[in-house]
């Protein structure tokens, strides 16, 4: 049902009343609100739910389906404005074998209630830090991919993150707070990388035996050549590597 502008909120009520035996549910960019989310909540065996670009549902409704959802699997939040915190609270307290969610633009704490998480898109959650990496290295331990992309961790977040044996897929674009030796540990300490997604940046900034060593231990880079603002003055980056 993504993108059906003209489906009227009473018809999402509709769906929880009449199709508890639901399993998969796309409701991006529509009219549901908070009313439309506790009726689909009455269907328990919803496993993946999507609701990216829903602009009228609020941590009230997201509550309703982590109290009675315990099956989700899959939960897209992309871009959906009205949720933060409480509201990813409720999911993480009510669904613990949640294995994706994509909270992109949102605020978001989540690690310690769901440690089936495989797959994290926390891309221009702006506020989201270091802190929060601590308990995501912590109680994470089945992530194996995510998107840091945006966000305000630095060097100690992401050698955080390297614990997590069974991280694969990194994308680390435009972490102002990132240095080359950060990166370079934080690289070498996550043994099981398969893909980092980078700045073409640093590339130059890092030794090439360096590359050559991720890569024959199975790594794959891939270069982004997008600007971001300490490429203004490169040679910044390289004095913090000789230092």
């Amino acid at each position: 049902m993504e993108s059906c502008s003209r489906v009227p909120k009473e018809a999402f009520v509709l769906i929880g009343q009449r199709c508890h035996f639901l399993e998969e549910l796309d409701l991006t960019d529509n009219e549901i609100d908070d009313e439309g989310l506790k009726s689909i909540s009455r269907c328990s065996k919803l496993s993946s739910l999507k609701l990216g670009i829903c602009l009228n549902i609020t941590d009230k409704g997201l509550a309703h389906i982590g109290m009675c959802c315990s099956k989700l699997a899959e939960l897209d939040l992309y871009r959906s404005a009205g949720i933060a915190d409480p509201g990813i609270l409720s999911i993480a307290h009510g669904c613990p074998g949640l294995e994706m969610i994509n909270i992109a633009y949102c605020l978001a704490a989540i690690a310690v209630g769901c440690k089936q998480l495989n797959k994290l898109d926390i891309k221009k959650c702006y506020n989201i830090n270091d802190s929060g990496m601590i308990p995501l290295a912590h109680f994470s331990q089945n992530l194996r991919q995510i998107n840091l992309s945006y966000t305000s961790v630095t060097d100690m977040g992401l050698l955080s993150l390297a614990s997590i044996s069974c991280l694969q897929n990194m994308t680390i674009l435009h972490l102002k707070g990132l240095t080359p030796r950060g990166l370079v540990a934080a690289l070498l300490a996550c043994g099981g990388l398969t893909k980092v997604k980078l700045q073409a940046s640093f590339k130059s900034l890092l030794a090439p035996p360096l590359c050559e060593h991720l890569e024959a231990r199975g790594c794959a880079f891939q270069w982004r050549e997008k600007m971001f603002q300490a490429e203004l003055d490169p040679k910044c980056w390289k004095l913090q590597l000789e230092q």
